[in-house]
């Protein structure tokens, strides 16, 4: 039974599909603040509708079976509910419902009076009318209840007795005969008529139904759709004279602004200005509100278009846009601003008033479908491919079932949209078009090639496969720039994989003539780098930095200063450290680092200045971690052959750390001057320091030359 509480707020959607006989309607409500949505098929015959349940005794999925197949077939309806399709097996045309949700199946069976037996629902297996309710959790507009205790058990058997009726009455309550309704049918065709777009006899049948029926009571209604088809078909002498007796008749009907509105138009049209002019002046001061000012704007706007007076044209333009909340009147304006935008190459404007009829009236450029398509090859020249697809994906969603331009726009939206920065969606596009058209298509091989100049992988897309594939299309566009770009998203791949001598290994590639490959080599051969200086391998970090030229981050100097020094590299080590002897922080590691290079290169007199600079700021910082350098500074000294420089800094080595063996070899070579000098004071106080320390540590490594220094010194102390 139905729900006394069912309260449907708003109806959100609605789809139908009339395939000749057999029609389907998609409905769409809430109830209780719960979404629900209802499907009815319908035939001039019984036909069966079966459905599978599953494990929890839900419906998953209902199919209707007919005999034959229609004519005409409808796309597949996906909604959040439901998926509806079709498909044709042993000859016989199924219509499939598959259940996202809940769902129930029940036969329609309308006019119970006429029927002598009445059946319980469930118990029919065919019926000309279906209705199936899908919902989330609770059954809307129906109440299955329990069996009662008392109660009808069906089927109810009538025998002979039919309930009466009766049928549609008139204002006095009396039954209203067929033949005075006549005029009423003849009405409601008139009007589908002019609603389909057949305006070509529609005055004539009017004046056939007027001849018929003189004293209809929808007169003025009938002069109003002889005034609207004389308008869609230009016939505007003929719509004066029908205007005239419309406002003479019914100058307070409802509809007086919209006939205003097409006589203005009329009367311009006939080149009768000042005529113009008045009932245009009528419609703004006296309808202003209407949807009906904005179009006569719009008309206006047209006038002036044509006679060359653009800028008067662009702005009654602008004020019907602006001005109607009615959309097919902003739709009219918003086409022709965009038309004058892009014939002005303004392309940004054309475009956003484009995109606003796209996002409030798509159907509404199917008006003109040659101009818009015009209009979308227009910005796809200009570079604005975006918009272009945009206009033609719009033109699809309505296009007819089977129009030629249809294929040839899936093509265009997908080529326009490879040009774009939306990957993503231009590869959905491509796809849409192999998947519907197959590989030997009209427009395969271009649809292929732009799919492939994409290189675009989807987030679940298989890191294997996908360095597979531009192998495949680099040896299928060698030596061609589809061969390049995918050897540069290998490249790009390879590097987002961290295998950075991978990527190296590319510049034996395709890759090298796209732009963004010597960036990549760049950044790939510094990774490289740094994990070698990481893992102590100096030579390989060495050798990679030289050979690429890789300019290391100044964060990384220290490790690459310490690899270069271990493996020789002491001009590079000197060039590293050399940046950071002005460093306020690190100066003074820095510069002993810096000092310590110039020792390894030759530069003995730079050493001696540096180390003196070294020395003094150790002082400062009260540290001695860098007072080997002196041993330097000595060695140096001794190649300059400075004897002087030699003996002070010796005693600023032994002033600073006392008498330690790892100056025991600088002693010696004092001793050797000593002895080269003949100064006698020299030799005796470094032969007895070398003594001391050789004591101290058990190693008398240097005795027999320190010994025989000493013995000598003592022969010229007797002689003397």
């Amino acid at each position: 039974m139905l729900k006394k509480s069912a309260f449907l707020l708003f109806v959100l959607s609605s789809y139908f599909c009339s395939l000749f006989a057999l029609s389907l309607s998609v409905n769409a409500g809430k109830e209780n603040s719960e979404n629900y949505s209802s499907i009815h098929i319908r035939e001039d015959f019984s036909f069966k509708c079966n459905y599978t349940k599953n494990d929890e005794d839900e419906i998953r999925q209902v199919q209707c079976v007919f005999p034959r197949e229609p004519k005409e077939k409808f796309e597949k309806i996906k909604t959040d509910f439901f998926t509806i399709d079709s498909f044709i097996k042993n000859k016989k045309y199924y219509v499939r419902i598959i259940a996202h949700k809940k769902m129930k199946l029940f036969p329609i069976q309308s006019k119970l009076y006429k029927k002598q037996n009445i059946y319980a629902a469930n118990s029919y297996k065919e019926a000309s009318h279906w209705m199936i309710i899908a919902f989330e959790n609770t059954l809307p507009l129906i109440n299955i209840e329990k069996t009662p205790l008392v109660g009808l058990n069906f089927p109810i058997m009538m025998g002979e007795i039919v309930t009466p009726y009766v049928g549609a009455l008139d204002i006095s309550g009396l039954p209203i005969e067929l033949e005075q309704i006549k005029d009423v049918t003849e009405y409601m065709r008139i009007k589908a008529a002019y609603e389909a777009g057949n305006y070509k006899n529609l005055a004539e049948d009017v004046d056939i139904l007027f001849s018929n029926f003189p004293n209809t009571i929808f007169k003025s209604e009938l002069l109003l759709y002889k005034i609207r088809g004389y308008h869609q078909t230009g016939e505007n002498e003929s719509l004066l004279e029908v205007s005239k007796e419309f406002m003479r008749e019914y100058s307070d009907d409802e509809n007086i602004a919209e006939v205003l509105a097409y006589t203005a138009n009329a009367y311009s049209s006939v080149g009768l200005q000042k005529d113009g002019e008045y009932f245009y002046s009528r419609l703004f001061k006296e309808y202003e509100n209407s949807k009906f000012a904005a179009l006569g704007m719009v008309f206006l706007g047209d006038r002036f278009m044509q006679s060359g007076k653009l800028k008067v044209a662009n702005t009654y333009f602008e004020k019907a846009l602006y001005k109607t909340s009615d959309v097919e009147v902003a739709s009219m304006a918003a086409i022709r601003l965009a038309n004058m935008a892009l014939t002005q190459g303004n392309l940004e404007k054309a475009s956003e008033l484009y995109e606003k009829i796209i996002e409030g009236n798509e159907k509404y450029l199917l008006f003109d479908i040659e101009k818009n398509y015009d209009n979308a090859r227009a910005f796809a020249n200009r570079k604005k491919q975006k918009t272009a697809a945009n206009i033609l994906i719009a033109i699809t969603h309505n296009l007819q079932t089977g129009d030629d331009r249809y294929e040839k726009m899936m093509r265009d939206i997908g080529l326009w949209l490879a040009q774009t920065s939306d990957t993503a969606v231009a590869y959905t596009a491509l796809k849409n078009y192999q998947t519907k058209y197959g590989e030997n298509a009209e427009y395969a091989q271009e649809v292929e090639a732009a799919l492939d100049s994409l290189f675009y992988a989807p987030e679940d897309a298989n890191t294997t496969a996908l360095l597979e594939e531009y192998d495949l299309l680099q040896e299928k566009y060698k030596k061609e720039e589809i061969g390049n770009k995918a050897a540069l998203q290998k490249t790009r791949l390879l590097y987002s994989l961290k295998q950075y001598q991978a990527v190296l290994d590319m510049q034996n590639s395709g890759a090298v003539n796209e732009p963004g490959y010597f960036e990549l080599e760049q950044k790939a051969a510094l990774a490289l780098v740094l994990e070698e200086l990481e893992k102590k391998r100096c030579a390989n970090a060495i050798s990679l930095s030289q050979e690429h030229n890789v300019s290391i981050d100044a964060g990384y100097d220290e490790g690459l200063y310490e690899c270069a020094y271990e493996t020789g590299n002491y001009n590079l080590a000197k060039k590293t450290s050399i940046k950071h002897i002005k460093d306020k922080n690190e100066r003074l590691p820095w510069l002993y680092k810096y000092a310590k290079t110039l020792n390894k290169v030759g530069e003995y007199s730079e050493l001696v200045k540096v180390a003196n600079d070294v020395i003094t700021l150790s002082a400062l910082d009260k540290t001695n971690s860098y007072d080997d350098i002196l041993q330097d500074t000595f060695r140096a000294y001794e190649r300059l052959k400075d004897t002087q420089g030699m003996v002070k800094s010796i005693k600023e080595l032994e002033k600073r750390r006392g008498l330690v063996y790892d100056d025991i070899e600088l002693y010696v070579s004092m001793i050797k001057l000593g002895l080269k000098e003949g100064d006698n004071i020299i030799i005796q106080t470094y032969t007895n320091k070398v003594m001391q320390l050789q004591d101290k540590t058990s190693s008398y490594s240097q005795s027999p030359f320190v010994e025989f220094a000493a013995l000598q010194v003592l022969k010229l102390q007797k002689k003397r």
